[in-house]
């Protein structure tokens, strides 16, 4: 997969993620896809991208922030095409 498209799936999914009440959330790649669950799923951390929350959701990621998902990305694209 291509890291840009990946960061395209992760706009998606985080423009569509469900409601949840304690305002957290994490990004995992599931199922071949990347999506949002809520922090109160019991998600397994070697899936999870990045957690973020509300705030961060509606502001806008910090530098720091994108570029750890940038590289949490571009070791799963290393990983789905060895």
């Amino acid at each position: 997969m291509n890291p840009e498209v990946l960061l395209n799936e992760v706009a998606l999914a985080i423009a569509h993620r469900c409601i949840s009440t304690t305002e957290r959330w994490h990004l995992i790649y599931y199922h071949n896809r990347i999506c949002c669950a809520p922090s109160y799923e019991g998600v397994p951390p070697e899936i999870i991208l990045i957690s973020f929350t509300e705030e961060m959701a509606q502001g806008g990621f910090k530098t720091g922030q994108w570029n750890l998902l940038k590289t949490r990305i571009a070791k799963l694209c290393k990983e789905l095409n060895p």
